[in-house]
């Protein structure tokens, strides 16, 4: 289903963004249980993610993965789960994110202010354009569109809620992981002369994709909704591909950026 492709990898965002925050650790298996809990009811029926487009070889391993990673859950095996190839990988990364580097006091910029007042504004007005068309809504809600847009398959309004609250979810783990730039995994060697630049660098892409996802998840909020109440037959054409642009750019920006900063 096209909600549950999609807030898969939402919801381990969040987890990565806690794992990469010392004082937060303890959240982690809170947030681990979440996330199985929230696919418990797409697991009967489709393949996990992470097995999608993958050769058969190699489809059953990773769905024995996939069930081992739900045994440890359940098991509430905390130190399995972390030990699972897939969250291993970040594992990694965040070790060597854990390199101690000096906090600074770096004031937001004009362009931080504008994209933090975005996002907030973005969160609550899903919230409230959900609380009141709530009521009007059918039973039966698009829950997947291909990729021409058009809705090919449908299921319960309770739906739109959980995507609702992915959103916020998304919106605090990328602030929080925003207050803490000394702690990033940097893609070029920090020093004294600069590593000022390079945390507000960073800074700025975090808090740029937070605007940028939240939007997006607003935005498909809202199309979903019209398509369910007849207003609309599909999602926007030009979705996709300007969603795909601006997040890429904003990433390719960073590294270049980044690179000439170094």
């Amino acid at each position: 289903m096209f909600l549950s492709n999609m807030i898969s990898p939402c919801l381990m965002c969040p987890i990565v963004f806690i794992r990469l925050i010392p004082f937060l650790d303890r959240a982690t298996h809170a947030l681990l249980v979440f996330f199985v809990a929230t696919l418990q009811r797409f697991w009967e029926e489709q393949v996990p993610l992470f097995v999608i487009g993958l050769p058969p070889d190699r489809k059953k391993s990773n769905r024995s993965a996939h069930e081992s990673f739900r045994y440890y859950i359940q098991r509430r095996d905390r130190q399995k789960i972390l030990e699972m190839p897939f969250l291993n990988m970040f594992e990694k990364i965040i070790k060597s994110a854990r390199k101690k580097q000096p906090k600074l006091e770096i004031p937001r910029t004009r362009l931080e202010i504008y994209c933090e007042v975005v996002a907030a504004v973005a969160v609550a007005l899903v919230f409230i354009y959900l609380s009141t068309t709530w009521t009007g809504l059918p039973d039966k809600v698009p829950t997947h569109f291909n990729f021409a847009g058009t809705p090919d398959d449908w299921g319960s309004k309770y739906s739109l809620l959980l995507l609702s609250g992915i959103t916020f979810v998304l919106y605090a783990g990328l602030s929080i992981l925003s207050r803490f730039p000394h702690i990033y995994n940097y893609p070029f060697a920090i020093t004294d002369v600069n590593r000022q630049r390079q945390y507000l660098l960073a800074r700025q892409m975090i808090t740029a994709l937070k605007a940028e996802l939240v939007c997006v998840f607003v935005f498909m909020t809202w199309q979903t909704i019209g398509v369910a109440q007849g207003k609309a037959e599909n999602l926007t054409g030009w979705f996709m591909p300007v969603f795909l642009v601006v997040v890429l750019g904003t990433v390719i920006i960073y590294f270049v950026k980044a690179y000439r900063a170094r």
